[in-house]
């Protein structure tokens, strides 16, 4: 047995992959304890199972983010490909409270595809197209075309109705202040809002209207002796 502190100041359940980083934290510290070395996709996806057996379900892609660190797309089911290179811009996180349960946002989200109808499925896809042309965007450095890819997701998340008027209100003002993206994280109802391309001093603005607000860079990934 042993006892575990954690000292995070990433709000709870905001679409950051904080459980992630515990999971994976936690593990990095136990095989360094009993000297076993793993390769980091290894601990990426002992961490997802800690995530499911919690949770009931878990993406890959937390537990890949933090553990290889950079930029990575998830191939569903399991594999992934980690993008070379640094995009060389930093991130601001504007968070709020989450306004719905996981429960709760799955229920809306169910009654939202009956009224969508086919246009649900079409938001989906078109989500999907969107990732694709990110990975190019990103492989070719094109920060202004990846700027305005971010953009169109988020519309299309305010048109399934995942975005809360805080949260709506949180992405307007960043446009206004010059940023060049700004869209939510997470499931929506709360959470997050990632704006980048900005004035810091001036985005800065946004904590009248968030409860917390982070910068952050691109992470090299976890690392353990």
């Amino acid at each position: 047995p042993a006892i575990i502190s954690i000292n995070s100041e990433l709000p709870y359940g905001s679409g950051l992959g904080s459980s992630a980083s515990v999971s994976v934290a936690a593990l990095a510290a136990y095989l360094s304890l009993y000297g076993v070395k793993k390769e980091p996709w290894e601990i990426a996806a002992l961490g997802r199972e800690v995530e499911a057996e919690v949770q009931g379900r878990a993406s890959p892609m937390d537990t890949l983010a933090v553990s290889l660190g950079g930029t990575i797309k998830v191939i569903p089911p399991g594999d992934f490909e980690k993008l070379n290179g640094s995009m060389g811009f930093e991130l601001l996180l504007a968070c709020v409270t989450k306004e719905l349960s996981t429960g709760e946002a799955v229920a809306f989200v169910r009654r939202r595809k009956e009224e969508l109808g086919s246009r649900f499925i079409q938001i989906l896809d078109e989500i999907g197209s969107l990732v694709e042309e990110s990975v190019s965007a990103i492989k070719a450095h094109d920060t202004s075309r990846l700027f305005s890819l971010i953009n169109r997701n988020e519309e299309l998340l305010e048109e399934l109705g995942i975005v809360t008027p805080r949260t709506l209100k949180i992405v307007h003002m960043a446009r206004e202040l010059g940023a060049a993206c700004a869209k939510i994280s997470g499931g929506g109802f709360g959470g997050c809002v990632l704006v980048a391309g900005g004035d810091r001093r001036a985005m800065t603005r946004l904590g009248a209207l968030a409860d917390r607000v982070f910068v952050v860079r691109e992470s090299k990934g976890m690392s353990y002796q």
